[in-house]
This record gives structure tokens, C-alpha cells and sequence, in this order.
């Protein structure tokens, strides 16, 4: 449905004008100068809002309902509203008591120097622990974290900065969610619709599931103290369970 109600033309030119701005996100990103890659950004904001227009005139919905059922199928933008209003009579409160907690518990800063070798030696342990299978996959590094590949072959990136150790961790054990979501998928559908992804949605809940509530647990900070002290030979009290559960 999607492919017919695009024509060849728009095809090639998302495909242009996508493939166009990396670079320049990555020169704007090191110059801090984002005039210079709005108008690549604006380029694909046009044509995809055309998409949009094509797709929901093809399927008999808002142009918004058509990238989101592209992006995520079967999902309306009704049903996100719902959602969102739910949300929105908890989160206010539920932020206001979490902040007050963190005021009433002090955090000891965590400094030091942590090279991104020793930083990648961790995230591989982590990820074998957790069970991503190197035998179909490995890790590398880019400027921003991603998973790509096909469920026999994929590819982790995460980004490490030697002044902050959990940054590249946290990123690479996000993409291993994706990763074991991608891997998980039946093999023996690979060739067909029903054996692909159910859209990003899904897929961010998996990623997100490891990074902020297994990854975030007390549980998971018990298991990490030792890990660090073995990488890293840290010590002290801003390596303790506690201060490393709050920070």
C-alpha cells in the first residue's frame, strides 16, 4: 500500500535528500552551528510531509496517522492522545516526588578519566551477561548510538566519552535491546511480512526496557559495583551501591 501510493520520483528524491544531511549533521554537530544543516533538515521535512499527504489520500487517514502507521502499525494518533492524557495526570506529581527524594539524598560526583577500551571491555562483559549472541552480532563505535543488520548478522554502535563512564554503557546496552528484539524474531518467517518488526514503537520498548529499567534497578547496580572495580580499579564512597544507585 505504501509503495504504490508513492511515486518513483519522491522515492528517489527522499532517498537523495536523506542520504545528503549526515554529513553535514556531523560537521554542524563538531561546529555547534545548526544553520548549517537546517536546510538539508528542511529539504526532508517538505518531502516527507508530501509522503505523508500521498499515503493518507491512498488509505483514507490524516497525513499524520499515515507516518505514524508507517512508523508504527496499527497505531492512531487517538489512541496516542489517550495515552498521553493518561500520562499527563501521573507525571507532573510523580517528577515532583522524585525530585524532592533526590534533594533529601545527596550525590558524591564521579570524576576521573575512564578510556573508551576500558569502557568497551565492560559493555562486551555486560552484553554477553545479559545475552546478546556475539555469534550473530558484535559492537562498535559512531557519533551516535544504532543497531542495524538482519537477525543473522547485527550491528551495535554506542559512542564512549572518557570523562563519563556509564554514557556509552547505558547506550550500548540500549541497543542491545533492539538487538535481542531483532535476533528474537522467527526465523522461519524471515522472508515474510509476518516475520518482521511491528514498528519502532515496539522496538524503543525493548531497547528502553534494558536501558532504563534493568539497567537502573538496585539489582542491576549490585551486579555492576564489582564490574567497575574490576575495568576501572576504582574505589571509594562515590563508588558505593548507594551513591551509584542515585547517581
Amino acid at each position: 500500500d505504501f509503495a504504490i501510493a508513492t511515486p518513483v520520483a519522491l522515492v528517489s528524491r527522499l532517498a537523495k535528500a536523506a542520504s545528503k544531511p549526515e554529513m553535514k549533521w556531523l560537521q554542524a554537530r563538531e561546529s555547534g552551528k545548526f544553520e548549517d544543516f537546517a536546510p538539508f533538515l528542511e529539504e526532508v521535512v517538505h518531502l516527507v510531509r508530501d509522503k505523508a499527504q500521498l499515503h493518507g489520500q491512498s488509505r483514507n487517514l490524516s497525513p499524520y496517522d499515515a507516518l505514524v502507521d508507517e512508523f508504527s502499525p496499527g497505531l492512531t494518533s487517538a489512541e496516542i492522545d489517550a495515552m498521553f492524557k493518561s500520562l499527563g495526570r501521573r507525571l507532573p506529581g510523580l517528577i515532583r516526588e522524585v525530585l524532592a527524594r533526590q534533594e533529601a539524598q545527596p550525590v558524591l560526583p564521579i570524576t576521573g578519566k575512564f578510556t573508551a577500551n576500558k569502557q568497551r571491555a565492560l559493555a562486551l562483559e555486560i552484553m554477553k551477561a545479559v545475552g546478546f549472541p556475539f555469534d550473530r552480532g558484535r559492537l562498535d563505535e559512531s557519533e551516535h548510538p544504532f543497531t542495524e543488520g538482519v537477525p543473522g548478522d547485527v550491528r551495535v554502535t554506542t559512542r564512549f566519552d572518557t570523562a563519563e563512564p556509564f554514557q556509552g554503557l547505558l547506550g550500548a546496552l540500549h541497543e542491545t535491546g533492539h538487538a535481542m528484539y531483532d535476533v528474537g524474531l522467527p526465523p522461519e518467517f524471515a522472508d515474510q511480512p509476518v516475520g518482521r518488526d511491528r514498528g519502532m514503537a515496539l522496538e524503543e520498548s525493548q531497547s528502553l526496557l534494558m536501558e532504563m529499567i534493568v539497567c537502573r534497578s538496585r539489582a542491576f547496580v549490585r551486579y555492576l559495583k564489582p564490574l567497575l572495580e574490576k575495568h576501572f580499579g576504582v574505589s571509594g564512597p562515590e563508588w558505593s551501591e548507594g551513591n551509584l544507585y542515585a547517581t
